[in-house]
């Protein structure tokens, strides 16, 4: 997946390949398609402003690790951090199928650490702490559709 692979310098051809095997097995061949097919008709500037603010949002968030997951600074960062994904995806699908997606990144982040580098360092702790904040905000999300 091209754009996978843009917002993440540091992820290998082979990698972006796992991730897009991975998401077919879990959202069918022509969803991941249609997604790429959006993300590949953004345009150079367009996510490169995307990723700017990911990378924002990121060092905002990393800021914030101290905070509770839940608490007010933390949740309205992550509501961001959402939205901000999002524009990568696209819009097909409801916004129960993006929660979903969206708990499936933050087991990423968990699970693959090159995804927390701050300051050109894994931050094992910063991987946890956006996993549980990711994971409240989904909770609280999905009981609402």
């Amino acid at each position: 997946m091209i754009f996978v692979k843009y917002l993440f310098n540091s992820i290998s051809s082979e990698d972006s390949n796992q991730f897009r095997n991975n998401a077919v097995s879990r959202y069918g061949r022509l969803n991941v398609q249609r997604a790429e097919g959006f993300a590949n008709k953004l345009s150079k500037d367009f996510l490169a402003k995307i990723k700017l603010n990911h990378e924002k949002l990121m060092l905002e968030l990393f800021s914030k690790r101290q905070l509770a997951v839940d608490s007010v600074q933390v949740q309205e960062l992550i509501e961001k951090h959402f939205y901000c994904i999002n524009q990568f995806w696209g819009t097909i699908g409801t916004i129960k199928q993006h929660l979903e997606s969206y708990n499936d990144l933050a087991f990423t982040f968990q699970n693959d650490q090159r995804f927390t580098v701050v300051n050109d360092e894994i931050q094992p702790d910063f991987s946890l702490f956006l996993h549980q904040a990711m994971s409240a905000f989904i909770k609280k999300n999905i009981k609402k559709h």
